[in-house]
């Protein structure tokens, strides 16, 4: 087994949440429906949304509401209508949030990291490579190249066979121990 997956097997158990955190992807896909019928968007837009917007964001608040980034997609979807002055979130979240308001195909708006998460968001089991997730399996720096995502998901498939859970659901669990301990 490699470090990595070793490394991401003892977050994993470490994390006295994990039950709560396996179900990450799950919670965030049913709040984001009913953000969506809200929002008058399908879901899988209104989480493109979100996706796009994610970049920089916090998912949890110190006194443990989850998924406060809606919030932010929930603005730049207002700022798109018109009905705020400004976005909200980074200039280029907000520009590609716009494009898939604009029905862009989300694919091909979003990036290396987000477009997983998009993935994920609606229940594939697609690893999110952010700079924690990264950190988790000791990797040299804090971003990842589309070509270098396959190596470093790597572990995540490794560790999620061996402890016989979904990779996307382990890389939740380890996502959210790993901020905990930083």
């Amino acid at each position: 087994m490699t470090a990595a997956a070793t490394n991401l097997i003892a977050l994993y158990a470490r994390n006295p949440q994990r039950e709560t955190d396996l179900a990450w992807y799950a919670d965030a896909k049913r709040q984001a429906a009913d953000r969506a019928t809200a929002a008058g968007l399908p879901t899988k837009r209104y989480l493109a949304v979100v996706a796009a917007t994610s970049p920089m964001q916090q998912w949890s608040t110190k006194d443990g509401r989850r998924f406060p980034n809606f919030d932010v997609a929930d603005r730049v979807i207002a700022w798109h209508r018109g009905d705020r002055e400004t976005p909200g979130t980074l200039s280029a979240s907000a520009r590609n949030a716009a494009k898939i308001l604009d029905d862009a195909d989300p694919t091909a708006v979003l990036g290396p990291k987000t477009r997983p998460f998009w993935h994920a968001l609606q229940g594939a089991d697609s690893i999110v490579l952010d700079r924690w997730a990264l950190r988790a399996i000791g990797w040299p720096r804090e971003t990842i190249t589309e070509t270098e995502y396959p190596a470093a998901s790597a572990a995540y498939e490794e560790a999620a066979i061996a402890l016989n859970v979904p990779a996307s659901q382990l890389q939740a669990a380890t996502w959210t121990q790993i901020r905990r301990e930083s």
